[in-house]
C-alpha cells in the first residue's frame, strides 16, 4: 500500500509550507483545492444578508404594532429560509414550528455551515469550521444565532479527496457533510481519544474505504457566538460564551482513500458503520442536541455518556486491533470479531 500520510503531516500541516511544496509538487492537487475555495469567502456576508433581511422585515412591525400577525411571520420565516438554503447551501437542517393559537404558528429553523476562519497558530492558517444557525421568529420576539461548533477541516483534506479518490466536485461539502454526519460519535468518543488514542479519531468518509483523520484540540480556544434578539424593545445583539464543558474542538486534517487502504483501516470504518447503523434513533437525537444546543421550540437535551450506545462505542473503541490503528501503534493483527445476537447492521434502530 502506498501510504503517504505520515504522522507528521497530520500534526504540523500549514498553508506557508504546503504551498512551498507544491513547486516540487509535494503535494497533488493543492492548488485544486484552493480553486474550490473562492467562493466560500462569500459564506460570512451570505449569512449576514440573510439575518439582515430577517431583522429589517420584523423590526418596523414592532416598532408599530408590538406583535407580529401569523401571515406576517410565515412570511419571513419562508422568505429567509429561502435566502440561507439558496445562497448557503446547508449541510445540515432541522425544522421546527409550535401553533399557539388560531392562525399563529412560531417558526424555528437550524442550519449548518461551514465558514472559513484563521486558525490560532503562528502560521494563520486558514481551516473551514462548522457553524450552527438559527432562525426563531415568534410573535414577540425574533432571534438569530450564529454559532461556531467544535468542528473543522483543513484544505489539506480536501487536497488528500481530490487525489485519492474519484472525486471532482463538491468535495468541500462531502468532506462538510461527513464531519457533520459523524458530529455526535465524536462528542461521546472525546474522552476516549484523548486519554487513550494519542487524541486521534477516524471517521467513516466518501468512498468506499474513505476515511477522514484527525485529532481532538482540548486547549483550543473556541470563539463565542452571535445572538441578536429584535423585539418592542429594539434589537439586541449578544455574544453566546462557550460553555466550560463544551466539546473540545475536532480537527479533520487529512483524508485516506482507495489507494491507501489497509485491512486495519478497513475494520475502523466498517465497525463504526455498524455502530452508528445499530443506534440510529439515539444517534440522530444526541446529533441533534449537539449541533443546536440553543434552539427554544424544541429544547435540546443533554449527552449520555452513560447511555447503551455511549458505552458500546466506548468499548469498541477499545479494542486494541481498532485502538492501536487509530493511535497509530503497533499492534496485533486484524481478526474478525464473532457476529454477536442482537448486534448485526442495522438491527436495534
Amino acid at each position: 500500500m502506498d501510504d503517504r500520510t505520515s504522522d507528521d503531516e497530520i500534526e504540523e500541516f500549514n498553508e506557508p509550507t504546503i504551498r512551498r511544496g507544491l513547486a516540487h509538487h509535494d503535494m497533488p492537487r493543492y492548488q485544486d483545492a484552493i480553486d474550490l475555495t473562492r467562493d466560500t469567502w462569500w459564506n460570512l456576508s451570505r449569512m449576514k444578508t440573510a439575518y439582515k433581511f430577517v431583522h429589517d422585515s420584523v423590526s418596523e412591525t414592532f416598532r408599530t404594532q408590538n406583535t407580529i400577525g401569523g401571515r406576517s411571520l410565515r412570511k419571513c420565516f419562508e422568505k429567509s429560509d429561502s435566502l440561507i438554503c439558496e445562497t448557503l447551501q446547508p449541510l445540515y437542517s432541522r425544522y421546527f414550528k409550535r401553533t399557539v393559537g388560531e392562525g399563529l404558528t412560531h417558526h424555528e429553523s437550524c442550519h449548518v455551515i461551514f465558514l472559513p476562519v484563521s486558525a490560532e497558530s503562528n502560521n494563520r492558517e486558514t481551516v473551514y469550521q462548522l457553524h450552527s444557525m438559527r432562525v426563531l421568529l415568534t410573535s414577540e420576539r425574533v432571534e438569530t444565532e450564529c454559532l461556531p461548533l467544535p468542528l473543522t477541516f483543513r484544505l489539506h483534506a480536501v487536497a488528500r479527496l481530490l487525489e485519492r479518490n474519484d472525486a471532482a466536485t463538491a468535495v468541500m461539502r462531502q468532506i462538510g457533510m461527513d464531519l457533520v454526519g459523524w458530529a455526535a460519535m465524536l462528542r461521546l468518543a472525546e474522552n476516549t481519544s484523548v486519554e487513550d488514542l494519542s487524541g486521534r479519531m477516524f471517521l467513516p468518509a466518501f468512498g468506499e474505504g474513505g476515511l477522514l483523520c484527525g485529532r481532538f484540540k482540548p486547549d483550543y480556544a473556541l470563539a463565542a457566538g452571535v445572538l441578536t434578539t429584535v423585539s418592542v424593545d429594539g434589537v439586541l445583539e449578544s455574544t453566546i460564551s462557550r460553555h466550560p464543558l463544551e466539546a473540545a474542538l475536532f480537527d479533520a486534517s487529512t483524508y485516506y482513500g482507495e489507494a491507501i487502504r489497509t485491512p486495519a483501516r478497513d475494520n475502523v470504518r466498517r465497525e463504526l458503520c455498524a455502530w452508528r447503523d445499530r443506534n440510529g434513533a439515539a444517534y440522530d437525537a444526541e446529533m441533534a442536541d449537539l449541533l443546536w444546543p440553543g434552539r427554544k421550540l424544541s429544547p435540546a437535551g443533554l449527552i449520555d455518556y452513560h447511555s447503551s450506545h455511549a458505552e458500546e462505542l466506548e468499548g469498541l473503541l477499545a479494542e486494541p486491533q481498532i485502538a492501536n490503528t487509530i493511535a497509530k501503534r503497533k499492534g496485533n493483527p486484524i481478526v474478525s470479531r464473532p457476529e454477536c445476537p442482537g448486534m448485526r447492521l442495522g438491527q436495534g434502530n
